[in-house]
């Protein structure tokens, strides 16, 4: 009987890892969509740079203010550009105009997160508050 090392005995007794098919399937799909919507992107970035911006920022969950603010604009005119981009690129008109859901629950968690940090804090505060008294 010849000696084999270990590694050589691990690479003969482990079976051979086949991907599922399955998940290729979903893979494959997210990769389509990411590609999908980075191609909407670069169209909208080509057609107009500021639209560009706008458009990212509206999709990093900032509202029409905030998003003003940030580029020097009145809230209704990034309103006016936004639905002209809906008009122009239809399939963005849903992630950009039918947010107010989506920011009221963005909203909410913000919400339900300070008060559990301000929950914490004040259970912080009375299970230390005999440290800060007089001897």
């Amino acid at each position: 009987m010849a000696e084999i090392s270990q590694y050589d005995y691990m690479l003969a007794t482990t079976p051979e890892e086949e991907p599922e098919e399955q998940q290729e399937d979903a893979f494959r799909l997210a990769a389509s969509m990411l590609r999908e919507s980075l191609r909407l992107i670069a169209e909208v970035f080509m057609s107009d740079a500021s639209d560009g911006i706008i458009l990212l920022l509206r999709f990093s969950g900032m509202s029409l203010a905030q998003i003003g603010d940030k580029r020097g604009m009145s809230k209704q005119a990034i309103h006016k550009r936004i639905v002209n981009m809906a008009h122009k690129w239809p399939q963005l008109a849903d992630a950009l105009i039918n947010t107010a859901d989506y920011d009221a629950d963005l909203a909410g968690h913000e919400i339900r997160v300070t008060q559990t940090i301000q929950a914490t804090n004040a259970r912080w505060r009375e299970a230390t508050r005999w440290m800060n008294r007089q001897n």
